[in-house]
């Protein structure tokens, strides 16, 4: 997004945010939350505690990003030292997720902190959920992933970011309709793309864990973001870019 190359994003907090302090503020604009929940440290069952995973490796899905923040974050609050080189008290070992699985399941880790439907598979594979995140957040929300928008192109094209965001909210309203239709029609999407296995997993899940961010909250965020939506066109009427 930095360099021009995509326009809109959905992505987690954690590298909006190391874009949005690496520009000083100018790379992009959060315009909307996505998704809140989802992630878990899931461990192998002998692990208890967090003081049992001294001198482990543990995964998070890339350097610096959401789950990897949040595992060090957690790490140092009971106590335990990590560093960007896989040193320290416990050994944060970022690998792609679907590496996490297969090295889980050879035992070269003890865990990991991952997002679904990695969570699940690791469970499957014979882990235990340690921390669920949303149980370290006030009313178990938080934000899993965001709606960024160039702000270059928010300031020249204001019309196409209002309609992106209508169609946002669009989708947050058809699944806080209908769940049902909603799990399953991702789930058909997902098996195009990477088969029968993964599709299944989706439609006929327990794991549903991930909520619309927009209708966290007793639908707070939600109206805060219609009334945000009717503003902005407001202001995109008045300037005669609407039409």
């Amino acid at each position: 997004m930095k360099s021009g190359a995509i326009d809109a994003t959905y992505v987690g907090p954690g590298p909006a945010t190391n874009a949005f302090i690496n520009s000083g503020g100018q790379a992009l604009t959060v315009v909307a939350g996505a998704a809140t929940g989802g992630t878990s440290l899931v461990a192998d069952p002998s692990i208890k505690s967090a003081a049992d995973l001294r001198g482990k490796k543990v995964s998070t899905p890339q350097l610096g990003n959401t789950q990897d923040i949040a595992l060090r974050y957690w790490l140092k609050q009971h106590g335990l030292k990590t560093d960007l080189q896989g040193g320290g008290d416990v050994n944060v070992v970022p690998q792609d997720n679907a590496q996490i699985v297969d090295a889980f399941k050879q035992k070269l880790i003890a865990g990991a902190w991952v997002p679904e439907p990695y969570a699940t598979k690791l469970v499957e594979a014979g882990g235990r959920v340690l921390v669920d995140e949303r149980d370290l957040w006030p009313n178990k929300k938080f934000a899993i992933t965001v709606l960024a928008v160039r702000t270059d192109f928010l300031k020249a094209h204001p019309q196409t970011v209002t309609a992106l965001l209508a169609g946002d909210l669009d989708a947050a309203d058809f699944i806080a309709k209908d769940p049902a239709k909603a799990q399953k029609d991702v789930g058909d999407l997902i098996e195009g793309d990477r088969g029968p296995d993964e599709g299944s997993r989706v439609n006929g899940s327990r794991r549903v864990q991930v909520d619309d961010a927009l209708q966290a909250s007793g639908g707070t965020e939600h109206t805060h973001s219609r009334h945000v939506l009717q503003r902005h066109r407001a202001r995109v009427d008045q300037a005669g870019l609407a039409g």
